[in-house]
């Protein structure tokens, strides 16, 4: 299982995750996400993949079924045309999901999965480069294993709760002694 984890709008270029799909029709891919601005716009875009057999249009999700996904999925693709550190990134990698991406917040693409390089303004010329990716990480279960366990590992280490909570006591404790 291969999911695309966003809103469906233009800046998202979920477009490119269908496309990608096109081209493997080996594995089975899963749209999380719903439109929001321009919502008939971008609706119409994604109504010409929806024939396609192992694409799989699942709509907004949260919750236990969001985390679901993210468990049973081997890769979250990310197509956007710009991005800072996606929260998905984070949830897919605590559960041992890899990347493929254009995007790579502070290495963590190239660290846990492929950062495709930059891709720019449709990104119909670079689908290939994701194909690629992809079929690089399930063409190789034992790196694919070990870069999940240490995807995990790093999430604990690194974005978890107990640090987060030390350090936003600390950064309010300096901030009211300030005042």
């Amino acid at each position: 299982m291969i999911i695309f984890l966003g809103r469906l709008e233009s800046v998202k270029r979920g477009w490119l995750f269908c496309e990608i799909a096109k081209r493997l029709p080996q594995f089975n891919f899963y749209v999380l996400g719903q439109t929001f601005r321009e919502s008939s716009k971008n609706a119409q875009i994604f109504d010409e993949y929806k024939n396609i057999s192992n694409l799989h249009f699942v709509g907004h999700v949260d919750g236990e079924q969001k985390t679901q996904y993210l468990k049973d999925a081997k890769i979250l693709v990310n197509t956007s045309i710009h991005e800072a550190l996606p929260i998905s990134f984070l949830e897919a990698l605590s559960y041992g999901t890899l990347l493929v991406s254009n995007r790579n917040p502070e290495q963590l693409t190239e660290k846990f999965g492929v950062h495709v390089g930059d891709v720019l303004g449709d990104g119909f010329d670079k689908v290939d480069l994701y194909v690629h990716a992809i079929k690089y990480l399930m063409n190789d279960e034992i790196k694919m294993r070990n870069t999940a366990i240490n995807a995990i590992k790093y999430i604990k280490n690194t974005h978890n709760v107990d640090d987060f909570i030390k350090n936003i006591r600390k950064i309010l404790i300096e901030e009211i002694e300030k005042k």
